[in-house]
């Protein structure tokens, strides 16, 4: 175990340290891209921060490693954690390489149509980036909910898009990205 991995461990676990130390460990620990650090970010969860949990659900989605499936996708599940929590874990379950996406599309289709907007919202997005097969890392080296469009539009079609409240959320986050 490396040096790194103990500190980052031990400052996130930590009830003295601030947020912005846990923060540094949190994506000490991302950047170390091990099933163990992984599964210590799992562990993390426990806390009461929706903060920390909101960016534990983030981490763990860029770093798209299956150990994490099982807490992200107990994370979406759980009607007693924050929605805001809950909504990242939606498109942190976006952003992994399933060999077969047929139980984790039926999870998010479920969630799709629920009370809270920002989950729903953000399942339907989850849900339709892996349906539509196109999941790379951007070029700001970061998984995103949506690839940037194809087309070229100009600003005012794009203005137009976005603004109209009937167009598809999805292809919103298109244009967006």
């Amino acid at each position: 175990m490396c040096e790194d991995f103990v500190s980052a461990k031990t400052v996130l676990f930590s009830e003295n340290a601030h947020i912005t130390e846990k923060m540094r460990a949190l994506f000490t620990l991302r950047n170390i891209l091990t099933d163990e650090s992984a599964l210590t970010i799992c562990e993390a969860f426990k806390f009461k921060s929706v903060l920390l949990k909101h960016e534990l659900a983030y981490v763990l989605g860029q770093m798209r490693l299956e150990v994490s499936l099982p807490k992200l996708i107990s994370v979406l599940k759980d009607e007693s954690e924050n929605e805001i929590v809950r909504h990242e874990a939606a498109e942190a379950l976006g952003n992994f390489d399933y060999k077969d996406k047929t139980e984790i599309l039926k999870l998010l289709h479920s969630f799709i149509d629920h009370e809270s907007k920002p989950l729903s919202e953000t399942a339907y997005l989850s849900y339709n980036k892996l349906k539509r097969e196109v999941n790379e890392i951007s070029k700001y080296n970061s998984f995103d909910p949506a690839m940037p469009l194809d087309k070229n539009l100009t600003r005012e079609e794009m203005r137009k898009f976005l603004l109209d409240d009937s167009s598809d959320l999805f292809l919103k986050y298109e244009i967006i990205f």
